[in-house]
């Protein structure tokens, strides 16, 4: 673990880290899953069910990794080609 004496400050961070989408639609079956839970959703990547905002009746899902979208590279590349 690193350690620094400088706290981290607003300007260190990603100003992209933190987006709300307030009008998603889930599917029913995630209105079952327990806060703490990791579900993948499909060619976005794997979220957590955040428990903090579950104590507040919110379904908060953060994304804690993101998939490889290979198809959009393979066609970007054949865009380049053109």
């Amino acid at each position: 673990m690193m350690c620094r004496k400088d706290p981290i400050s607003a300007k260190n961070l990603n100003p992209r880290s933190l987006e709300i989408l307030p009008s998603c639609k889930l599917e029913p079956s995630l209105s079952s899953v327990k806060p703490g839970s990791r579900c993948q959703f499909e060619r976005m990547g794997y979220f957590y069910l955040d428990p903090v905002a579950a104590k507040e009746g919110r379904r908060v899902f953060n994304r804690i990794v993101t998939l490889k979208d290979e198809w959009a590279r393979i066609e970007m590349k054949k865009a380049l080609k053109k």
